[in-house]
């Protein structure tokens, strides 16, 4: 048996004595309104600084506006094809002449003014105009976005991209009247700031920054809810939208309500306190996940149901290959075989995900490489730390003491020196706290450890997850971390907004500093490339090519575990990703006992 086998991170007793003394001290902020009605109660652990969806990095801001912004198509995660929702048919290409043309239904804002086309063209242009983060993407090569008459659209395209129907067609749109005159304000200053690069000035966008600053305290939207009000710190309240175009009307075989009275998002400190909150029922949905130590206990309530799926993400860990060591793939790959990936999945997840060593998740079986090299599978300790071992020695390392003696044993190593004889600094890997995400935290308990085991001087460090996304996504001033993807696309195009190496700006994708300009040439060309098969076997070689470089390094997928309260509503709808989707929120009823 491995020496790490030897230890178990946690267990369901002590994470029960860690849940009560968190109770304790956790303070669920503030009481909410008492009101009269069916209102759903969800869980949330950290409450939205801003409402507005140009500037969304957060999970939990996300599932807020995801309830108000709606897109013009639905994308199904089992088929990949497309359900008109904002759209009333698909959309008609005409290749010729590289044009797209679909309508708009008939319907209200949840102000009751009239959504037209000029709302999707306004729409369109912000994203293209401003290059906003992770939307101009999937714009820039529209070329023109013409309202035809009030619910008619046609898009020109520069040319034919593959990420367009399941991508640019699945944004959100925003009201004209409602931001026109904060755009034209950004309009204004971006102007300004294109007379003033002539003379070779900052280039930053003074427009963009105008447009993604901007508070939104009281959106307004074409969802199944409209918002109603928020207290800061303590909830956030959202009403049934009467005004909502789907009520009574059946798409993809679902009659729409909705048919609660409302949505409300109420703050806790821990996600222990949360659980527990779920337990006793002052929640409805602990729409994060419930953690894997907790499940047993939860499960023999005849009041709460645990859905199950795996996560449509990943935990990976990240390195910053703008310095050494982490620049180095021989460093990399050293690291790869001295994580033990089954521990992870077995002892800290408790079996409730699985081992992950591609960079598509297998659940996306058209583009899932199933040849993706397993560093370290099947490998007891003693052989990963003699493969790591011959890796960077064979690139020049050595160490003050090395992880293994002079008979070949294992031993703890010390003082890591790297190629050109210097002392390798030490590292910090950095984690979310447990509060936030236990079994990440965990993880990177342990890896930090093997790694130090192995001679490399690494301190872990835990933060908040904001500071952590501050420091990762905008200073890019880190060594290590431990992250994940949560909601990835059946479409692929995110390994180029991942790892191309366009993206390695401050609030862009590319967190690592990946730069390959053979990937940089493959991920452009399968944006581009319209015939599945062809697409398909260039995304594989982008696997292939990252599998080798290994930028991150996959950990795990978990299970999706969102805890609901089958007392009080039924018609929860299992998709990929779990029960959190826009059809539940359509369709859930009170149960009225």
């Amino acid at each position: 048996m491995e020496r790490e086998n030897r230890s178990r991170p946690g267990s369901i007793f002590a994470a029960w004595v860690t849940l009560m003394c968190l109770t304790v001290l956790a303070i669920f902020v503030g009481p909410p309104p008492v009101m009269a009605g069916d209102y759903l109660k969800v869980a949330i652990l950290k409450q939205p600084k801003n409402l507005n969806p140009f500037q969304t990095s957060d999970v939990w801001t996300k599932k807020v506006i995801r309830l108000i912004y709606q897109p013009l198509y639905l994308v199904d995660p089992d088929t990949q094809t497309l359900t008109p929702w904002l759209a009333e048919d698909l959309p008609v290409y005409d290749t010729d002449n590289r044009t797209v043309t679909f309508h708009l239904r008939e319907m209200k804002w949840d102000d009751g003014s009239d959504f037209s086309a000029e709302d999707v063209v306004f729409t369109g242009e912000i994203f293209k105009k401003f290059q906003i983060p992770r939307y101009y993407a999937y714009w820039e090569f529209v070329e023109k976005i013409v309202a035809v008459d009030k619910r008619t659209i046609r898009m020109t395209l520069k040319r034919p991209m593959a990420v367009f129907p399941r991508r640019t067609l699945s944004t959100w749109i925003v009201q004209k009247k409602k931001w026109e005159p904060l755009v034209k304000r950004a309009e204004k200053s971006l102007g300004e700031q294109e007379e003033e690069k002539s003379a070779n000035s900052s280039a930053f966008s003074e427009g963009l920054k105008i447009i993604q600053t901007h508070k939104v305290s009281a959106p307004t939207g074409l969802g199944p809810f409209k918002f109603a009000s928020w207290k800061k710190g303590k909830y956030i309240l959202l009403v049934k939208n009467n005004h909502f175009f789907g009520r009574g009307k059946t798409i993809s075989g679902h009659t729409l309500g909705p048919y609660i009275d409302g949505v409300m998002f109420k703050t806790y400190e821990s996600l222990a306190s949360a659980t527990l909150a779920l337990e006793e029922g002052q929640i409805d949905f602990l729409w994060k996940g419930i953690s894997q130590a907790f499940v047993k206990d939860l499960v023999p309530n005849p009041h709460v149901s645990v859905p199950m799926t795996l996560d449509q993400g990943y935990r990976y860990l990240g390195f910053n290959l703008r310095k050494p060591p982490m620049s180095d793939p021989a460093f990399r790959h050293a690291a790869a075989y001295l994580i033990n990936k089954n521990f992870i999945v077995n002892r800290i997840l408790h079996d409730h995900g699985q081992r992950l060593d591609t960079f598509v998740p297998p659940s996306n079986t058209f583009y899932y490489d199933s040849e993706t090299p397993t560093y370290g599978e099947g490998m007891d300790r003693e052989r990963r730390t003699r493969e790591a071992y011959a890796i960077l020695s064979a690139a020049g390392y050595g160490w003050e003491i090395p992880p293994l003696d002079t008979k070949g044993s294992l031993q703890k190593g010390k003082g890591l020196t790297g190629p050109n004889g210097k002392a390798v600094p030490h590292l910090t890997l950095i984690t979310p706290t447990a509060h936030y995400d236990t079994e990440a935290a965990a993880t990177g308990k342990v890896i930090a450890r093997w790694l130090d085991e192995f001679g490399v001087p690494v301190f872990r460090s835990t933060m908040a997850f904001n500071s952590l996304l501050t420091k990762v996504k905008f200073k890019r001033d880190f060594d290590m971390f431990i992250m994940g993807w949560r909601g990835l696309s059946l479409d692929p195009d995110y390994l180029r907004r991942f790892f191309h190496s366009a993206y390695d700006k401050p609030n862009q994708w590319d967190y690592t500093g990946y730069n390959n300009a053979q990937f940089n040439k493959l991920a452009d060309l399968q944006a581009e490339t319209v015939n599945l098969k062809e697409r398909r076997r260039i995304v594989l070689q982008l696997q292939n090519i990252l599998a080798t470089d290994l930028p991150i390094i996959p950990l795990y997928i978990p299970h999706r575990m969102e805890g609901v309260r089958t007392d009080r509503f039924a018609g929860w709808i299992k998709q990929a990703g779990g029960v959190g989707n826009i059809w539940t929120f359509c369709m859930l009823k009170p149960v009225h006992k």
